[in-house]
């Protein structure tokens, strides 16, 4: 992996989206015991489950799209704020979940990408000298 990669963050996000995922799954198997008792006592466990697994799956995703490509840093990490935030209406990830997809964000967000230019946008100064004995720009041009 490269050194210029926000790894804090995506550490971040991705246990954030772990305790999120188990949050959700704790919840949609309390909706499922609730409905066998009496059929429509556990919608509300089920939907709030469903959903927030899925918001945990989608903080995993972003944060292994942060990691991947740094340059879209600013909008992965304003999606992994956002889905922390939202997944609050269902737990939140045992409420440990939200405030580490926040800083992990943030985090995201405030990372300073280094820039390497395309191959397109690449344009030497000097060709390469093969030659050992002088530094390259010290040798002489046909």
């Amino acid at each position: 992996m490269d050194s210029n990669r926000p790894k804090l963050s995506v550490v971040l996000a991705a246990v954030a989206g772990g305790f999120v995922v188990i949050d959700g799954a704790v919840l949609w198997s309390e909706g499922s015991f609730l409905n066998l008792i009496h059929p429509g006592l556990g919608n509300f466990s089920l939907f709030y489950g469903q959903t927030e697994a899925l918001a945990g799956f989608a903080l995993i995703g972003l944060a292994f799209v942060l990691g991947l490509f740094p340059r879209y840093h600013l909008f992965t990490g304003l999606a992994i704020v956002a889905i922390a935030l939202l997944s609050v209406f269902g737990g939140g990830g045992f409420f440990v979940g939200v405030p580490l997809g926040i800083v992990g964000g943030v985090l995201g967000m405030l990372f300073r990408v280094e820039y390497y230019p395309s191959p397109q946008e690449y344009t030497p100064e000097e060709e390469p000298s093969l030659s050992a004995a002088a530094p390259p720009s010290q040798t002489a041009r046909p």
